[in-house]
């Protein structure tokens, strides 16, 4: 089915902070490492190898490796240590009050990478955002919430996914679909996280 909202699925999105503060994550650890070996350092440059990729690895698993993924056929959270996945069938509202949330009957499920924006978007906002949003997008006395404006991440995510769905439910795609929401945990990711960081406090307190 042709969408106006969703285009070459699967959409991935992140923050772009993301991609900010994993890099200064590496040059910070690669300055350091440079400084270290510049002075000739090197019991310092081999003791700070482990707290250092630690420290880059941790940046990269909480802020760049969150996403959210849009398909076709269901909507895709990725947070640290856990991933929920929710078809559109058990979809009962998409929020943006304080994150990017699916809302279903059972439970909600926010992103981690798309948090909703504050007041402060709602200023340097023009009229013109909040024409041609799905029908779907919740109103309080007639106005938009600034976090669904769709020139914010937290808004022109949810804009996709309530336009996607909204079409769905008019072509009756939803009618025999079973409602189905999981989550996972990142067991892989949680044992990586806890190796390194205690490999780390173990290195730190031996110096």
């Amino acid at each position: 089915m042709a969408s106006q909202y969703l285009h070459q699925p699967p959409v991935v999105i992140r923050s772009k902070m993301s991609y900010v503060y994993l890099a200064i994550a590496i040059f910070g650890a690669l300055s350091i490492l440079a400084a270290w070996t510049k002075t000739g350092r090197t019991d310092l440059l081999v003791r700070s190898i482990l707290p250092l990729f630690f420290a880059v690895y941790a940046t990269w698993y909480v802020m760049y490796y969150p996403k959210v993924v849009i398909d076709v056929e269901d909507v895709v959270v990725v947070n640290p240590f856990v991933t929920h996945r929710v078809n559109y069938s058990c979809l009962i509202d998409v929020s943006t009050r304080y994150a990017l949330t699916l809302v279903t009957a059972e439970k909600s499920y926010s992103s981690f990478a798309v948090s909703g924006s504050g007041m402060a978007h709602s200023f340097k906002a023009h009229r013109s955002e909040s024409q041609g949003l799905p029908a779907i997008t919740p109103q309080q006395d007639g106005a938009i919430r600034p976090s669904d404006l769709p020139s914010t991440l937290s808004g022109a995510t949810a804009r996709m996914i309530r336009g996607y769905w909204q079409e769905l439910v008019e072509d009756g795609a939803l009618e025999q679909v079973e409602p189905v929401a999981s989550s996972v945990r990142d067991t892989r990711g949680i044992i990586i996280m806890c190796v390194l960081g205690g490999l780390t406090l173990i290195q730190l307190f031996t110096l």
